[in-house]
């Protein structure tokens, strides 16, 4: 949520005396003549020659400064583009060769991109860890703005007051912040980072034989053109059932069964299906057996305009969250919002997915599920009895009774529905993911 802007408090310099007009249009003239294009940061010779020093009129210290595009709160791993406005008593313009600083780093760093650029000095803000850190945007003359913001990947930040909804004492594991690298297409086992994750990409360069687990090249996971994020392809070759990359990292603290993931995804606008009813996202896997993230299209719909979460429980405690018969999928009524569906008109925006396990006590059926989508709940097992509310008949019990223990990798495999080979997707279409985020406990 964009907060409503405050008003800019200058940084009192030490006085000056006050400037007659004639000094005051000189000055302006000076600031207005200084905004030139520059590719690098100023020095303490050269800026002198681009700004008056500041001046103050009717008490207003000049030139003005005012933050542009402040949030208020930021995740962990996010980022936040700022501009700073200058304003004098005749112009106002977007500030060049401004220093943007924080207050902390550790939790809040800011670097300064585009020196000199006609649109402004961009302050690129990411969030490093829990806290609260002041961001300043400083003139060189001195005169400056600041505003404070708040980072917080919800071990602080509740699910009442915050956009996210990690429970208290969860630990990060995976935070990739923006996913930028695609892994090259140069041998059949490539490792790249994302963040504090290595992703290791098991698909060959060339495509191998139908009937094992992934049918496609290495080439069909690549950087988002223009923006950050990764993208994974399905082209329209690709034969039903099969998956056209495969790409995992392991989770450094397996934890004692308490999973957390929140990352950011998008459909193709063309995104459809074929013969089958959803596809697989991710799994986050156990020592002892690979559940699945997916999406489904509920009610039956395969043209793209239903595409709902479910995840699929495997191992001897086989069961659809939300349920559902082996082999279908929950209906719409299962679902607390239409947030869930981002199919339809949803395609082609980035929606943000959350889910939260909750294992069951030693021996138990009384293990919890939940879903977000953008923020919203859309399914939970929480205060349902087992065989009502979508929730198992038997419960939700992760581990089949065995004492709890916890995940220690995530897997993409992301099968492209069919129940043949001839059913491919009937022209490429792609799904992106950015922002990935996995905590234990």
């Amino acid at each position: 949520m964009r907060p409503t802007y405050g008003r800019a408090v200058a940084r009192v310099r030490p006085p000056h005396p006050r400037t007659g007009f004639p000094v005051l249009a000189f000055a302006a003239a000076v600031l207005l003549s200084a905004c030139g294009d520059s590719t690098t940061a100023p020095n303490a010779t050269t800026a002198k020659l681009r700004e008056a020093k500041a001046f103050e009129v009717n008490g207003v210290t000049y030139p003005a400064v005012s933050i542009q595009g402040a949030s208020a709160t930021l995740a962990v791993g996010g980022h936040e583009s700022l501009k700073a406005q200058l304003a004098t008593p005749t112009a106002t313009w977007m500030g060049q060769y401004m220093t943007w600083t924080s207050s902390n780093s550790a939790v809040v760093s800011v670097a300064t991109q585009s020196w000199g650029g006609s649109g402004g000095d961009v302050g690129y803000l990411t969030g490093v860890a829990n806290g609260t850190a002041t961001i300043t945007a400083t003139t060189e003359s001195g005169t400056a703005a600041s505003y404070a913001i708040t980072v917080g990947n919800n071990a602080e930040v509740s699910a009442g007051n915050g956009p996210w909804h990690e429970p208290a004492g969860m630990a990060a594991q995976i935070n990739t912040g923006s996913m930028t690298t695609a892994p090259a297409n140069n041998g059949s086992v490539t490792q790249w980072k994302e963040g504090t994750a290595t992703f290791s990409n098991f698909s060959p360069v060339t495509p191998i034989a139908v009937g094992s687990l992934f049918a496609d090249a290495a080439a069909n996971i690549t950087a988002v053109p223009g923006e950050p994020g990764l993208r994974v392809l399905y082209p329209s070759t690709l034969a039903g059932g099969y998956s056209p990359v495969r790409f995992g990292t392991p989770i450094a603290n397996a934890g004692t069964g308490y999973l957390y993931i929140r990352w950011k995804f998008r459909l193709s606008t063309n995104w459809t299906l074929s013969q089958a009813l959803g596809i697989k996202v991710m799994e986050p896997r156990t020592g002892g057996q690979n559940d699945v993230v997916s999406l489904t299209a509920s009610d039956g719909s395969k043209d793209g305009a239903d595409m709902w979460p479910q995840f699929l429980l495997q191992g001897t405690s086989y069961a659809d969250l939300p349920s559902a018969p082996q082999g279908y999928t929950a209906s719409r009524s299962t679902y607390l919002s239409t947030t869930a569906n981002v199919g339809g008109s949803a395609r082609g925006s980035w929606h943000t997915m959350e889910l939260y396990i909750q294992p069951e006590t030693s021996g138990g059926h009384n293990g919890q599920f939940t879903w977000w989508v953008d923020g919203t709940m859309v399914w939970t097992s929480v205060g349902h009895a087992a065989g009502s509310g979508g929730v198992p008949s038997g419960g939700i019990a992760y581990w089949a009774g065995a004492v709890p223990s916890g995940w220690n990798y995530l897997m993409f495999d992301p099968t492209y529905g069919g129940d043949a080979a001839t059913d491919h997707p009937p022209d490429t279409i792609y799904w992106d993911i950015d922002e990935l985020y996995v905590s234990t406990k």
